[in-house]
């Protein structure tokens, strides 16, 4: 009896120290925050550009990295695309950054965390006098996708149109 039963100790000894790593890594592959270190920093440019219908349908050098966006069918009505301003933010986690635009939009953006494949952030537009926000909200994108919202009514010089901001962030190593 005690041959068989100091079998079956040595075989769990074996069976437990093959087992346990193998749970270990299996519980991080299932558990992101186990397997990758949160985000703590990223890097965000936002580009206020202003779009009217009017115009040669020229997109300026500064704007090609919007190339496919403005010749899609959902801006096909405009013509005329001019960057108005361009800011670029250092984030750390939960850290507001601010910018002030030269249309006098302000922004203020939160990293809220991320894993391997997307960013967490919030934005806060205000609106071109400060009374309210325009956009407020939380999201989650994958690093230089662009987030893209219209904000209204805007004139430069003669023209009249829409003003946009595109937002484009990646992680900081």
């Amino acid at each position: 009896m005690t041959h068989r039963s100091m079998k079956n100790r040595l075989l769990g000894s074996m069976l437990a120290s093959v087992m346990v790593p193998s749970l270990a890594l299996g519980a991080a592959a299932l558990h992101p925050a186990l397997a990758h270190a949160e985000v703590n920093k990223a890097k965000c440019k936002y580009s206020a550009v202003f779009l009217a219908k009017e115009g040669d349908g020229k997109i300026p050098a500064e704007l090609e990295f919007l190339r496919p966006q403005l010749e899609s069918d959902e801006f096909a009505v405009y013509k005329y695309y001019q960057l108005v301003d361009e800011k670029t933010l250092k984030l750390k986690l939960e850290t507001p950054s601010e910018a002030t635009f030269k249309t006098g939009h302000k922004l203020k953006l939160t990293l809220r965390g991320g894993d391997d494949k997307k960013l967490k952030l919030h934005a806060d537009l205000s609106s071109r006098d400060g009374t309210k926000s325009l956009v407020g909200t939380e999201y989650s994108i994958e690093d230089d996708a662009l987030l893209m919202f219209r904000v209204g009514k805007y004139t430069e010089g003669e023209r009249t149109g829409t003003l946009v901001f595109v937002g484009q962030c990646n992680r900081k190593t």
